[in-house]
């Protein structure tokens, strides 16, 4: 993939040719953390940012505060820290292609952003049974897996993917189902109580910046704190959503929730 930068009308532009490897960058973004420089590499797969056809510096960081371009004026900084974050937003998800048809355990963010799953299976020629509402241990995880029956604080367990493919994720012990995998802003819907005669289940949102961010009732004044830095996207907030409720819409188009949707834009 390239991106022709001579086309953006940017001034004083050659200095930079990004080569990056999309895995590395797909982690990066969601994990909200400085890569070593030695995980970006030419090789297949990479995103290209040519400026006169010419490498002349790297970018160290992918996370849109901690972009780092060297030797390139501060608006070239600018513009291209928000085309390339952009860019991320749509390769994110690809993330959960690979984990199509299995189920296992994550036991940290690190080895959800990378899809290390612990004790896995392929859903289609195996089986196991994950369980995480324990009436006498209400505090663990079970998992049967090939025979043998394992447990595990709840504290210690990122979360969860079954074989419907939904994931739930673990915060103080209380689960949290994820809707919208693989995306930046992550929203959960957590049901709680019983439809009875005189009492309804409760339904209450929250959300987490990102895979590693803690996770906290979803309203428009804590998303725009989650990211006190980007103006542009408190300003596409208060035009896009007019309620709490809203925050939850989806976007049928491009297939995506649609606070990420808006906060793709606030980066272009």
């Amino acid at each position: 993939m390239k991106i022709n930068v001579d086309n953006m009308n940017i001034t004083n532009t050659s200095c930079f040719n990004i080569h990056l490897n999309k895995r590395n960058l797909k982690q990066s973004l969601l994990r909200g953390d400085t890569p070593p420089q030695h995980a970006f590499e030419n090789t297949a797969g990479i995103v290209e940012i040519l400026v006169d056809g010419m490498l002349t510096s790297k970018i160290y960081s992918t996370d849109s505060r901690l972009m780092k371009i060297d030797s390139c004026p501060m608006a070239v900084r600018f513009k291209l820290k928000h085309v390339l974050t952009a860019l991320l937003f749509f390769i994110i998800p690809l993330l959960g292609i690979s984990q199509k048809d299995s189920s296992g355990i994550y036991f940290s963010s690190d080895d959800y952003l990378q899809q290390k799953l612990k004790f896995p299976i392929n859903c289609k020629t195996q089986k196991h049974k994950i369980k995480s509402d324990l009436f006498f241990h209400t505090d663990e995880i079970s998992i049967r897996h090939n025979g043998t029956l394992y447990r595990f604080p709840k504290d210690t367990v990122y979360a969860i993917r079954y074989c419907d493919g939904s994931i739930i994720r673990f915060y103080y012990n209380s689960k949290y189902p994820l809707m919208n995998p693989y995306e930046s802003i992550m929203i959960y819907k957590v049901v709680s109580g019983m439809n009875t005669k005189n009492t309804q289940k409760t339904t209450k949102y929250y959300f987490s910046k990102d895979a590693k961010s803690i996770i906290q009732e979803l309203t428009i004044y804590n998303i725009k704190s989650a990211f006190p830095d980007n103006h542009k996207f408190h300003d596409l907030i208060d035009m896009e959503f007019h309620s709490h409720e809203a925050l939850t819409a989806y976007d049928n188009f491009h297939k995506i929730m649609k606070i990420n949707r808006v906060l793709q834009n606030s980066l272009l």
